[in-house]
C-alpha cells in the first residue's frame, strides 16, 4: 500500500513559497498568516523526511530536494486544477474580489449593502491582501489595488485618484484643533510608512526635517482610525478619510492637499473577458466612486 499523500494545504503552502521564494508573499497569496504557511511547510518536511527550504536573509532558498519537488508539484497542481475545472458545472459561481485591507475597511465595506440591494442574486466573496492575486491560480475575478496602474499580465482601470490631507478628531487638543502649519508641527503627528510630513510642510513653504514627534502606521486604515481616536494629526489618504469627514468624526485642517502619486485601480485579467457578475460589480464601483 503506497504511503499517504501529504495534505493539499501543505502542498499549496510549499508551492506558493517556492514560486515567490518568500513566506510572506506566499501568505498573502493564500490569505494565511506568515506563521500558518511556515507551519504547513514544516509539517510537510516532517512527513516527507527531507528539508525543502532554507532561510536566506529575509527570504528563503530551495534545497536541491525542494527545487526538484517544486518543479513536479507545480505541474501536478496545475493538472489537478484543470481536472476540477473540467468536471465542475459551468454555472456562475461566487464573485471573488480582493482589495487592500485599508480600502476594504474604510471605503468598500460600508458601501457593499448598496451593491447587495442592487444585485441580490450575486454571491460576493471579499478577500483582503496586499499582494496582487494570481487570477488564474487563485480563482479571483478582479482586484482593487493602490499604485501607478502597471501590473504585468493584467488590465488596470483607474477608479479614483488620491491625495493626502491633514485631519484630526474635532475633540483633539480639547476641541481646539491646530489651524496653522506651525501649530500642526507642534502637535503629535501620525503618518503611514509611505508618507512623509516633511513633504507636506515643504508644500506649505516650510523647510523642516521629518518631525520626530511622529507615530508611523503600516496600514493606512489604522492611521485614519488613530486620528478618529484623537491620537494626533494624521496626514491621511482623503478617500479613506472621506466617510469620517462627512460624519464629523474627523475634521479637515487648513493647508494644502498633497498629491499622493498613486491611485486606486480596478485590476482584472486581460484574458478571458470578465464574466457578467464581475462586469456588474465593476459598473457599480464606477458609479460609487463617481
Amino acid at each position: 500500500m503506497p504511503p499517504p499523500l501529504p495534505p493539499l494545504p501543505a502542498l499549496r503552502a510549499f508551492d506558493a513559497a517556492a514560486r515567490h521564494l518568500s513566506i510572506s508573499r506566499a501568505a498573502d497569496e493564500l490569505y494565511l498568516t506568515h506563521g500558518a504557511v511556515s507551519h504547513q511547510i514544516k509539517n510537510l518536511e516532517a512527513q516527507l523526511g527531507v528539508r525543502l527550504i532554507a532561510r536566506h536573509g529575509r527570504g528563503i532558498v530551495l534545497t536541491p530536494s525542494g527545487a526538484a519537488f517544486s518543479a513536479k508539484l507545480g505541474v501536478a497542481l496545475a493538472q489537478l486544477e484543470s481536472a476540477v475545472a473540467e468536471i465542475r458545472p459551468a454555472a456562475a459561481g461566487p464573485l471573488k474580489i480582493t482589495a487592500l485591507p485599508s480600502f476594504a475597511a474604510r471605503w468598500l465595506v460600508p458601501r457593499l449593502p448598496d451593491f447587495r440591494a442592487r444585485h441580490p442574486e450575486i454571491e460576493l466573496h471579499l478577500h483582503t491582501a496586499h499582494a496582487l492575486a494570481d487570477f488564474a491560480r487563485d480563482g479571483v475575478d478582479l482586484a482593487i489595488r493602490y499604485g501607478q496602474g502597471a501590473w504585468p499580465g493584467a488590465t488596470a482601470e483607474k477608479l479614483m485618484d488620491e491625495e493626502l490631507v491633514p485631519v484630526c478628531s474635532p475633540d483633539f487638543n480639547h476641541g481646539q484643533p491646530p489651524q496653522t502649519p506651525q501649530e500642526i508641527l507642534r502637535a503629535p503627528l501620525l503618518r503611514d510608512t509611505h508618507v512623509r510630513w516633511a513633504n507636506w510642510f515643504a508644500e506649505m513653504g516650510m523647510a523642516v526635517r521629518e518631525p520626530k514627534n511622529t507615530f508611523v502606521y503600516t496600514d493606512s486604515g489604522l492611521l485614519v482610525q488613530a486620528a478618529v481616536a484623537g491620537q494626533g494629526v494624521a496626514l491621511a489618504r482623503a478617500v479613506l478619510a472621506r466617510d469620517d469627514l462627512a460624519a464629523g468624526s474627523l475634521v479637515r485642517l487648513p493647508g494644502a492637499a498633497l498629491p499622493a502619486g498613486h491611485a486606486y485601480y480596478i485590476v482584472f485579467p486581460t484574458d478571458p473577458p470578465l464574466p457578467p457578475h464581475a462586469l456588474a460589480f465593476v459598473a457599480w464601483l464606477r458609479q460609487s466612486a463617481a
